[in-house]
């Protein structure tokens, strides 16, 4: 991904480097503005979104932030069998039902 972005997406973004343009688009500077429960999902296989990258000191320190790191689920599959049953799902469900429970309006 970085030797695309060094080539190709550099060449339009109007940055000097990479890290700029990285660090322009990172929504980190947005985290500490969230007033609503937002759930944020990652998985530690995720090749395009490394959790290395991600602003996890930002995301803890707002109340408002749920942060869940899986160990498997790569760019968005998160799968939990053979089947292709997207586990994603039920814990975004179970989330949902956590604020209701809570009386939680979003």
């Amino acid at each position: 991904m970085f030797e695309m972005d060094s080539t190709m997406t550099i060449a339009i973004s109007n940055d000097d480097s990479v890290f700029h343009m990285y660090s322009r688009l990172s929504c980190d500077k947005y985290i500490e503005k969230i007033r609503i429960p937002s759930l944020f999902i990652n998985a530690e296989d995720d090749p395009v979104s490394k959790p290395e990258f991600i602003p996890l000191d930002s995301l803890y320190s707002n109340p408002n932030c749920i942060t869940l790191i899986t160990s498997k689920g790569g760019h968005g599959q998160f799968l939990s069998s053979w089947k292709f049953e997207y586990y994603i799902f039920k814990i975004v469900m179970d989330y949902l039902v956590l604020l209701e429970e809570k009386n939680i309006n979003l």
